[in-house]
């Protein structure tokens, strides 16, 4: 069951690596202590999914984020897979790359973005403002 997401604790590193394990555990079905975009790829039932469409991470912020995207320019490799659920009267959006190591992103309603960019770890979740701070993720 999803949680209310408390706003004001997304400068609280523990609530961050509880808030990304938690969607986490929303999106990805983690039976038998699997780990979701480590492990298993398989999501659950209530998950939907935004499609196969890709776009340069250059048009990303133009576009809606219910897409498969590049964020990496110069990377033609990299591509991420993206899903959605129902929050509220919203929607978070979860993307993930896998090529070996794992990167797991959240958008969360507010458009703050969680990142986790080594799946196989359950901390180290770091929160950026906004998408234009991806790159170079910060405190809040």
């Amino acid at each position: 069951m999803l949680i209310d997401i408390d706003y004001r604790q997304l400068n609280n590193t523990r609530y961050i690596n509880f808030l990304g394990e938690h969607l986490r555990s929303e999106f990805f079905n983690e039976r038998n202590e699997s780990r979701g975009c480590y492990n298993t790829f398989e999501v659950n039932n209530h998950v939907m999914s935004c499609g196969d469409r890709v776009v340069p991470w250059v048009d990303f912020k133009a576009n809606p984020p219910c897409l498969q995207f590049k964020p990496a320019i110069n990377n033609d490799d990299e591509y991420y897979t993206t899903y959605y659920i129902n929050y509220k009267e919203s929607r978070i959006y979860m993307m993930y790359h896998w090529d070996g190591d794992g990167t797991l992103i959240f958008e969360l309603p507010n458009k703050f973005i969680l990142v986790n960019s080594d799946c196989k770890k359950d901390k180290d979740w770091t929160v950026c403002v906004s998408w234009e701070t991806y790159h170079h993720p910060g405190n809040i």
